[in-house]
């Protein structure tokens, strides 16, 4: 069937013959001609939208509340240095709500400050692999003159100059989500060796070194270090 018979009821004519016979039919044929040809539209239309729908529901997965979860990153702004040093996939998280058939909420770390409703496509289920495993432990902190201190495991990127430099610390024992921008005074004692490695690596000066808090009422200065820029 065409789509000028189905919006016409008959098929267009071609060049015509002068010895061709006409066939006119009644207004009545034609209307009948008409509607039908629409009502078989229409029906392939539905059983069309109907494949489509069964498709999408096929590859859709179901997930439960509770459930843990990888999300996919390719849309989300997260606060790496560099894109290549986001990972593809961020988690696992756990799901709170279904909010429909492929609608879920998750429960996000605070600092994103996103919205936490995702749709299935972005969700993958959790199971541990090479790529984004082991199971992450999150140890719980050392105390450190009475308050808790992580350890630190690397440190991705810095932004900022001089004194208000801040650094994205990614912290041992904790997924890649839980990573957060910590100013220079978070590396007092177990983590200077970290931040002075990254700061050659990276060509930073030093303007100041590291402070003892000054609740303890004493300030420990050490010499500046002078690297070739301050970036």
């Amino acid at each position: 069937m065409s789509p000028f018979y189905a919006m016409m009821g008959y098929e267009p004519r071609g060049i015509p013959h002068i010895t061709e016979v006409a066939d006119s039919p009644t207004t009545e044929e034609r209307l009948k001609r008409l509607q039908r040809a629409r009502e078989e539209a229409a029906f392939a239309l539905e059983a069309a939208q109907r494949v489509i729908e069964k498709r999408i529901k096929d590859r859709t997965p179901a997930f439960k509340k509770d459930q843990q979860v990888w999300l996919d990153t390719r849309h989300l702004r997260l606060p790496y240095a560099t894109r290549k040093l986001a990972p593809k996939k961020e988690g696992p998280f756990k799901i709170t709500e279904v909010m429909g058939r492929a609608t879920y909420r998750l429960q996000l770390p605070p600092q994103w400050r996103i919205h936490p409703v995702f749709h299935a496509g972005l969700l993958s289920p959790y199971n541990e692999t090479e790529e984004h495993g082991p199971t992450y432990t999150e140890p719980p902190p050392d105390e450190v003159d009475g308050e808790n201190s992580w350890e630190f495991e690397a440190i991705l990127g810095h932004k900022g100059t001089a004194s208000r430099r801040r650094y994205l610390v990614k912290w041992k024992g904790y997924p890649p989500s839980e990573n957060s921008w910590e100013p220079e005074d978070v590396f007092l004692g177990t983590g200077e060796e970290t931040l002075d490695e990254y700061k050659r690596a990276h060509h930073l000066r030093l303007l100041y070194k590291y402070k003892e808090k000054s609740r303890l009422g004493v300030v420990r200065l050490g010499p500046q270090d002078d690297y070739a820029c301050d970036c």
